[in-house]
């Protein structure tokens, strides 16, 4: 017993890497559909999806995707880990400076010790992982500030890594483990994050659900298995913190063998690859969700670029033709009018309406301008005059060029002024 107190003593703490995120130019392009014409100035949770695989690049972890379809929470994929979770979009920058982290870190804990006690996870073991995204979206400039967390249950007490081998190393049948354990993902479409590999009397393998660990005669011959996404061989990844923390409260284990897969180029599970990681966990008490803010911290807000704890941000103006941020500049404006001011405003009404402006004077200029600031697209001037020299200075559609060579068509420069301005006049 005291060597066995030494050997864990001198065992390091296991260390997770974190996972990812990736959202891409469609996510964020969705986004901000989303908010100027459903969401507008609520910042209610919206429920999102995103997914992630096991690891394929050595040196590069696979990473928590978010698209365009991940706002359609019965999005599937094969081989592809769904994650439910929430984007949180502020309305201003400070609000999100100032935002709460840390409640809404623990809301999502919560929600997944809820699940745990309820043996939900067992069933479901896709339900131990969430993720919320925080946002602040400057559709002006189509910037987007955000910041994501991946909530993991931490105890004060490390978890210790008592070994890690890879799957070759760990096992004389590792090519024969490695195809059983693909076999059965394959037959839940690649959708499981774990399970359970236990070793029979024969020497093979039988995968069985998270809910069935009751089931096992020899608790000394029954893996873990987890999709990972780390590449590090000392490092399991982030999404397996939650399911040790539910191994150590609810099935009352001391230590467990838990085999990370990864995957081969051709997407089968390598035992070269994989690590079988032994974890000495620490003795949990978990009895209610409340117990939890007592005795347990929640960690897994995503370091950025520099390394720090802080949002990332991301500008997609570059990915915009110009006259198509111009369109989407006037449209914010119209509505966060509306929103704020006149829910009555029907801005669809205003585009598409046709006005006839009789003169392009001092009053027919100040009018173009004004219909367009309120969103009129197609204006159309009648007037037979020229632009004179005394013009320019009263209507502020002209400038010194249309007075030369005796003036130009009042009604020609004038339209041509309001397409310089605005592209998408008509």
């Amino acid at each position: 017993e005291k060597g066995a107190m030494a050997a864990s003593a001198s065992s390091p703490p296991l260390r997770f890497l974190e996972i990812p995120s990736a959202p891409d130019v469609s996510f964020w392009a969705r986004l901000a559909e989303l908010k100027l014409n459903e969401y507008k100035l609520s910042e209610d949770p919206i429920p999102v999806i995103g997914h992630y695989r096991g690891n394929v690049h050595d040196g590069l972890a696979a990473p928590l995707t978010l698209t365009s379809a991940s706002f359609d929470v019965e999005t599937t994929y094969e081989n592809q880990i769904q994650v439910e979770g929430e984007v949180i979009l502020l309305n201003t920058l400070e609000k999100m400076k100032t935002f709460d982290r840390k409640s809404a870190s623990w809301a999502s804990a919560r929600k997944i010790g809820a699940d745990i006690l309820a043996g939900d996870c067992g069933r479901r073991p896709s339900k131990l992982n969430r993720f919320l995204v925080v946002c602040f979206a400057d559709l002006k400039q189509y910037t987007f500030y955000y910041w994501v967390c991946v909530p993991a249950i931490k105890a004060a007490t490390p978890m210790l890594s008592s070994d890690s081998k890879t799957c070759e190393e760990s096992s004389a049948d590792a090519d024969v483990l490695c195809k059983t354990c693909f076999d059965y993902s394959q037959s839940a479409k690649g959708q499981k994050p774990f399970w359970i590999v236990e070793e029979n009397e024969q020497g093979s393998y039988e995968c069985k659900d998270l809910g069935e660990w009751d089931t096992c005669s020899d608790l000394d011959k029954v893996l873990v298995a987890a999709v990972d996404m780390s590449y590090a061989k000392d490092s399991p990844g982030w999404p397996l913190r939650n399911l040790l923390f539910m191994i150590g409260a609810t099935w009352g284990l001391k230590s467990v063998r838990v085999l990370c897969l990864r995957e081969e180029k051709l997407g089968k599970f390598s035992a070269t690859r994989s690590i079988v990681h032994t974890v000495d966990l620490p003795a949990t008490e978990f009895r209610d969700v409340d117990s939890l803010i007592d005795k347990y911290q929640v960690v897994g807000w995503e370091h950025n670029a520099r390394g720090g704890l802080g949002p990332r941000s991301v500008n997609l103006s570059s990915t915009l033709d110009p006259k198509q941020r111009a369109a989407s500049a006037m449209e914010l404006n119209l509505k966060l009018m509306r929103w704020r001011a006149l829910p009555e405003l029907e801005v669809d009404r205003l585009s598409s309406s046709k006005c006839l402006l009789l003169g392009a004077g001092t009053l027919g200029c100040a009018v173009a301008r004004i219909l367009q600031g309120w969103g009129c697209r197609k204006i159309t001037f009648v007037d037979s005059g020229k632009v004179a020299f005394s013009n320019p200075v009263r209507q502020s559609l002209f400038d010194f060029t249309d007075c030369l060579s005796g003036g130009r068509p009042k009604a020609e420069a004038a339209a041509e002024a309001l397409k310089r301005i605005f592209p998408e006049a008509d």
